[in-house]
Formats: C-alpha cells, structure tokens, sequence
C-alpha cells in the first residue's frame, strides 16, 4: 500500500471517528432540538423539513439517494411558506387574523458503519414572522443524534439523545392564552433494544426527558424531569402475528412544584403484526395508575405551587394501524389514552382520549393528495386547593386537506386548508380557525 493510500484512509477513518463523537455528543443531550415544525398553533406540519418528527419517538432515516461524499450520505432539505389563519391567538372573542411567514432549512447526515449498524445526525428549525404580531414569532430548532446497530440473530438496538426548544401550540390543550407562547427547552435521550424470533420477542425501552420553562412565569410550576422505562414480550400466535404483553413505569420529578412528583405505573396487552404486505400496526390497551408522591397540602394564598392532587387511573390505549389498500393510497390511524400532568395552576392531572387519522393518495409520479382528522378529549382534575371550581372538559376537533406537485425530483410545491376548533366548559378556551398554507419544499 503506498503512503498516499494510507493517508487517505487513516484521512476516512478519522473522518469517521469525528462524526460518531458529533453523534454521541448529540445522545448525551447536548445539541438543539425542537417540538416539530409547526406554527403557533394547530397548523399545518410542515412535511418539507424531511417529514415531521414525532416529539416522542426516533427519528426516521431519509431513504432519498442524498449526495454522497465518501461514507457519508448528506441530506440536505429545505422549505418557505406563506401561511393565513383567522384566529392567529386561538381566542373565543376578539379573533384576529394574521399572515406568517416561514422559512425552514435542514440537514440529516447518514453514515453506515461496520456492516449494517448507522449512525445519524439531524439538525433541523423552522423560523415563523408573523407579519401583524411580532409576540407570535418563534424559533424551532432541531438536533438529534442516533446510532442504529443491528447485531446477528436479529437483535436491534437504538440510541438518540438531543435537546430541544418549542412551545406549547396555541389552541392545545396547554395554551395558557398569554401574548407570547409558552416556550420551554428540554434534553432527550431514547434507548431501545428488540429481538423477535420466529416465536418470541422481547423490546426494552427507556427514555428521560428534562424540560424547562424560558417565560411566562412557567418555570416554578411546570419545570421537571420525565424518566420512562417499559418492557414488553411477544409471542406468535399466528403467521407475522404477535400477541404482546407490557409493563411500565414513568417517573415525574418536579423541580419546585414537588407536590406533583409522582409515578405513574401501565400495564398492557395487545396485538403485533404484519398481517400482509399492506397492513402492519401495534395496539395495546390496559390499564395505568397515577400515584402523588405526597398526600395533597394547602398553598399559601397566591402562591403559584399546586396542592397536589389524589390518586387517578385510567384505561390506557396507544398503538398505530396502518393500511395501504391500494398501490398508490396509504391510510394510518393512531387512537390513544392516557393521563398527563398539566402543572397549569388549579389543576393536576387531564385524562386525554385521541384519535388521528391521516390519507395520501399518489397521481401519477407528480401529485399526491392529503387529508387529515384529528379529535381530542381531555377532562382535567382539579387540585386540592381548587375543589369548587368547574372542572374544565375540552373538547378538540381538527381536519384538513392538501395538494402537493413535484415539480422535479427533489422539489415540490404544497397547498393546504385546515379546520380547528375547541370547546370548553370554560368559555375562555373555546376557538376555532381557519388556516391556509402555501409552501415550496426541497430534499436531496
């Protein structure tokens, strides 16, 4: 081997070493990440920045050629659009419409590494002006890390880890309805690991999440750290079809507002399968249990802590089904239940039952079609220190519909419409709006 060959390659291996600590560092939480593209408000996603992540779950490796620069696969991608609603503050009086302007860049890197294990690394942010009400302005952002490895026998494992800042959208159930939206930063770190064999399988999965407030005065009651850890077993009972079994515990840890430390504890069976090639889903329903660390105790007057609420179970329901009927159609349904911590004061806890339906139909080689209906319900708990007040129920319902042309292979262009509206037993929360979108989007 000559010396310019063995330059060049301790010159890819250093390369290589490089980009794995970039991602560790990111695993560690130390990068930017975001809530996913989205305005101030029940909006479109903004599908161009390489596909919405879910704020909760791993992020999805682009499969587009990219553009290769010796092991690495670049994926760079972009998007602007121009949006209108009619409710720019999802307020139930005093509506008022605004034009916003958007603009999101973004880059995903791929490297493959030692056979079939990848690593990832994924920046991506989406910067919204709002043309009337500069309060409304926000700044996502989004850095993720990730290391796929895939080992012989079929054991996978996932590592991702990054740190985030969004908001809490205007008209959801945490909108608190102040000039500007509630913004916050968190830490996230995901791991997983899953081996399934012709008759068995186990997945184990931990995630923590470390989430602070940046205004609005949310920071003493809302600030905490999430810790989750669930296991769950498969048998097959059918062909490509597993009946599962899982246990789970989630840990809250608040940083001042200690009378809603808690641990929340799901037990769930249900249904695994890849039925045909166009059908494949995960459903699990059962049963969770939400305990206080402490016993409810009285606040000094004005103060913004909680008392604490009691003891809340729940049927609990997650899962995914998703359906390609037809070569060109793809359907996806994701019913869910469970119980969240609201911190909001005068609450505790909300019990929320959802359900989310999406479509895309393909034309030809150019033009898709997309529609999407969504419905919440959420009923909060008072805390202690709150008992005679109307328990707040809310009900949200959402739908759309969109048009994209694919000008060329890596550009297109999107038009969308959607509906939102929510009612209250508190009037304060009830809204609806209107939103259209036009956008340009890029992805190589």
């Amino acid at each position: 081997m000559s010396g310019r060959e063995k330059s060049g390659g301790r010159k890819c291996k250093v390369q290589i070493c490089l980009f794995l600590v970039l991602v560790t560092v990111s695993l560690w939480g130390l990068g930017v990440e975001t809530s996913f593209a989205q305005l101030s408000g029940n909006e479109v996603s903004y599908a161009f920045t390489g596909g919405a992540i879910p704020r909760n779950g791993f992020l999805p490796l682009m499969s587009t050629n990219g553009i290769k620069a010796g092991s690495f696969r670049i994926h760079p991608f972009f998007g602007a659009g121009e949006i209108f609603t009619d409710n720019a503050f999802r307020t139930s009086s005093n509506r008022q419409s605004d034009f916003v302007h958007t603009v999101s860049p973004g880059i995903q890197i791929q490297l493959p590494f030692a056979g079939l294990h990848r690593a990832a690394i994924d920046y991506r942010a989406t910067k919204s002006f709002s043309q009337r009400f500069p309060s409304n302005n926000v700044l996502n952002q989004d850095l993720r890390g990730q290391v796929l490895l895939n080992f012989p026998g079929g054991l996978e494992m996932k590592l991702q880890g990054g740190y985030a800042q969004g908001f809490d959208l205007r008209g959801s159930e945490l909108d608190l309805q102040f000039l500007e939206p509630t913004k916050w930063a968190q830490k996230t770190f995901i791991g997983e690991a899953e081996t399934i064999g012709s008759q068995f399988g186990v997945r184990l999965r931990v995630r923590a999440v470390d989430r602070e407030f940046k205004n609005n005065n949310q920071a003493v009651t809302r600030d905490r750290l999430s810790s989750q850890g669930n296991i769950t077993v498969f048998g097959l009972i059918a062909p490509k079809t597993y009946a599962l079994l899982n246990f789970g515990v989630t840990r809250q840890v608040y940083d001042q507002n200690t009378q809603l430390d808690s641990m929340n504890y799901q037990m769930n069976t249900g249904l695994r399968w890849r039925a045909t090639g166009k059908t494949t889903g995960e459903i699990q329903v059962g049963y969770t249990f939400l305990i206080p660390d402490r016993a409810p105790r009285s606040q000094p007057s004005g103060s913004p802590l909680s008392s604490g609420g009691s003891r809340s179970d729940a049927i609990q329901v997650s899962g995914s089904l998703n359906w390609q009927p037809a070569s060109r159609l793809n359907m996806s349904l994701r019913p869910s239940r469970s119980i969240q911590q609201s911190g909001i004061l005068g609450t505790s806890t909300f019990t929320q039952t959802a359900i989310d339906f999406t479509a895309n139909y393909t034309f030809g080689a150019l033009t898709s079609i997309n529609a999407n209906f969504n419905y919440a319900d959420s009923v909060f708990e008072n805390d202690q220190g709150n008992l005679g007040a109307t328990t707040r129920k809310d009900n949200n319902f959402g739908g759309g519909f969109g048009v994209t042309y694919q000008a060329v292979r890596w550009l297109g262009v999107t038009a969308q419409y959607r509906y939102d509206q929510r009612s209250s037993t508190i009037a304060a929360f009830e809204s609806y709006a209107n939103t259209l979108m036009v956008s340009i989007q890029g992805i190589f």
